[in-house]
């Protein structure tokens, strides 16, 4: 079943819905580097899974059938603010057979074709200033997805198991009330600790094994 595959793809140890806010980002995302030949339904699939989408854009749109495009942007309205803080944890997801960019926009609804277009071409960064592509994506390669976690655990205890992995920069921790266990992400300051922090998996934290997964490692839209 391929909504169950991206499910599971999306992260394999945590479900991941309600995470966390982000209040000083509105609801809409904006993805860039996507394939030239995703199309609406597909981006639909993908961050329906992170939450209630009220409304996508492709830009360029794909049925204006312009066969010189190498890649595409989409802008995603989450019903949820939440939702919007969860997506940019897919920031170097690989969708079909691009590594994704996701961004957040300061605004409430999605932006006019003209404003997309503007929105989606590159600009140079200010010197000694990192691109927010590139922020995004270094977070993502320091930040590991955590699941299977006793409701009773709080963010100081799970940053005290991940300090002998490396030093720990923040701990984002939820559950749905209908599950057992709790789920989150984990960042560190130094990438190398990502590699030491994975080893953790199965690691017996009080009554549960704990599960340990790359935010970025998901492979989402392959063929077969």
């Amino acid at each position: 079943n391929r909504s169950s595959d991206l499910g599971e793809c999306i992260c394999r140890s945590c479900s991941f819905r309600r995470l966390f806010a982000m209040p000083r980002y509105g609801r809409v995302i904006q993805v860039t580097n996507v394939t030239p030949s995703a199309t609406k339904g597909q981006m639909l699939e993908l961050f329906s899974f992170l939450g209630p989408v009220e409304s996508i854009k492709l830009v360029p749109d794909p049925d204006l059938g312009d066969t010189s495009v190498v890649s595409r942007a989409c802008f995603v309205l989450f019903e949820e603010v939440e939702s919007c803080s969860l997506a940019l944890h897919l920031t170097n997801t690989v969708f079909i057979d691009k590594a994704i960019i996701v961004v957040p926009v300061a605004t409430e609804a999605l932006p006019s074709d003209d404003v997309a277009l503007q929105l989606t071409t590159p600009a140079t960064p200010s010197a000694g200033k990192a691109a927010p592509e590139t922020t995004k994506v270094n977070e993502a390669l320091r930040t590991v997805c955590i699941g299977n976690l006793n409701k009773g655990l709080t963010s100081d205890q799970v940053k005290g198991i991940f300090e002998q992995c490396g030093e720990v920069k923040n701990v984002q921790l939820s559950m749905d009330e209908s599950q057992p266990t709790k789920f989150g992400f984990v960042e560190f300051f130094d990438e190398a600790s990502v590699e030491k922090a994975v080893k953790l998996t199965g690691l017996q934290v009080g009554e549960y094994a704990m599960k340990v997964d790359y935010s970025n490692a998901v492979e989402i839209g392959r063929a077969g």
